[in-house]
């Protein structure tokens, strides 16, 4: 059965462990963005992200005519490439529809469980049927140094490939 001190160690060396292997990861992409190859497609998503950026205007040009076309003529495929369609639309003013399904369909309301959550302890004391009690959560420290072992403890393997 593993114990607590037992867990924290392992807790400990993963977080090391992943410390390193970030460190290491960093010094990794330092060397790629030196590269001319890495610079070069980095110059080129942002080419392609100037470009997207105009396609998404030249689309916008195209809907824009497309729908002054359909509104002129009626015709639902003004150009070849381009179709209108036509969706519904809910309006409704938020206060009246709320006041109505109050009234006529309350099974549409919802509740705001987060939004009630937080003002639990005050709706309690209007009457809300809320009880509120207390729940114990472990916390971590964020540092846990004192539980590591040594580094030729921790990376036995790292330290063998440095030798050979």
């Amino acid at each position: 059965m593993t114990t607590l001190q037992n867990a924290l160690r392992e807790l400990a060396q993963a977080r090391r462990q992943h410390e390193i292997a970030n460190e290491y990861a960093d010094e990794h992409r330092e060397r790629v963005e030196a590269m001319t190859a890495y610079q070069e497609m980095i110059e080129a998503k942002k080419r392609a992200n100037v470009l997207r950026s105009a396609i998404g205007d030249a689309e916008d040009v195209v809907r824009e005519l497309a729908l002054a076309e359909h509104a002129a003529s009626g015709n639902y495929k003004p150009a070849h490439g381009v179709q209108i369609k036509e969706f519904s639309k809910v309006m409704y003013a938020p206060n009246l529809a709320l006041d109505w399904c109050i009234a006529h369909a309350p099974k549409y309301l919802a509740l705001h469980a987060k939004a009630f959550e937080k003002a639990a302890s005050v709706l309690r004391d209007l009457g809300a049927p809320v009880e509120l009690t207390k729940e114990a959560r472990a916390q971590i420290a964020t540092d846990l140094s004192a539980w590591l072992l040594s580094e030729q403890q921790l990376f036995p393997v790292i330290e063998d490939e440095k030798e050979g």
